[in-house]
């Protein structure tokens, strides 16, 4: 068992719509992480970051350290338990069109959990149980934002979730949206419709756990909102 100093960053590339430059806040309400080499995510979960009744609120883009836990040798899954709202802010800029509707800056927030049932790994049940955390069993299609939800990453997993990136993936994406539902644990190799895509890493020293909120802000309705969830993933 080793340890892990997990940071949020974003992963250096550039992409059309508003970069991840211009984004000044991506807000999470983390209760928890927890890993294991399990990659359908049901069994030998290791407490990384044990569960709390009152969420960390982290801003990722200013304040990405989350902290220290022990992790796995083989890493084939990610269980983060989150409030099912992320506050994004995007800053005052001169975009181009059609994001032109962008360039006063504003803010918005975004359901990673939307018009879903929940199936929680009986070990987080379990520990939520132990400190009174109520965790949920299903979202609305307009969820209210204090759901606690799962966001799945394993190395079953093909699709990342995002709707904007999945578009590039053969099977990832019907009428330009992801097919994957980053809150339902995947429990086949090569699934399409569950969990976020992890990359097969060797747990060697620290490793570096990213969200991207490359590309997640648009004009393209005419008004400026978010397109997609940000993007998850981990990197040595």
């Amino acid at each position: 068992m080793k340890w892990i100093l997990v940071f949020i960053i974003g992963i250096s590339q550039a992409n059309a719509s508003l970069p991840r430059g211009n984004i000044s806040n991506v807000g999470v309400s983390l209760y928890g992480v927890f890993m294991t080499s399990d990659p359908s995510c049901q069994t030998g979960l290791i407490s990384s970051l044990p569960l709390s009744k009152t969420p960390q609120s982290s801003n990722f883009v200013s304040a990405p350290i989350l902290g220290a836990g022990s992790v796995p040798n083989r890493l084939g899954c990610i269980v983060l338990v989150v409030a099912n709202q992320i506050q994004l802010t995007w800053q005052v800029g001169t975009y181009a069109a059609p994001d032109n509707v962008c360039s006063a800056g504003g803010s918005a927030n975004v359901s990673p959990c939307t018009n879903s049932n929940i199936n929680w790994p009986a070990n987080i049940t379990q520990s939520a149980q132990a400190i009174g955390l109520s965790l949920s069993s299903n979202c609305a299609a307009s969820p209210t934002g204090n759901e606690v939800v799962p966001i799945f990453l394993s190395i079953n997993s093909v699709c990342t979730g995002s709707s904007v990136i999945d578009q590039q993936t053969t099977g990832c994406s019907v009428a330009g949206k992801s097919t994957s539902s980053v809150v339902q644990a995947p429990s086949t190799i090569s699934s399409s419709s569950s969990g976020a895509k992890l990359q097969a890493i060797p747990i060697n020293g620290r490793i570096v756990f990213a969200v991207d909120p490359d590309q997640i802000i648009s004009g393209q309705s005419g008004t400026c909102l978010p397109v997609s969830a940000p993007v998850f993933s981990i990197h040595q």
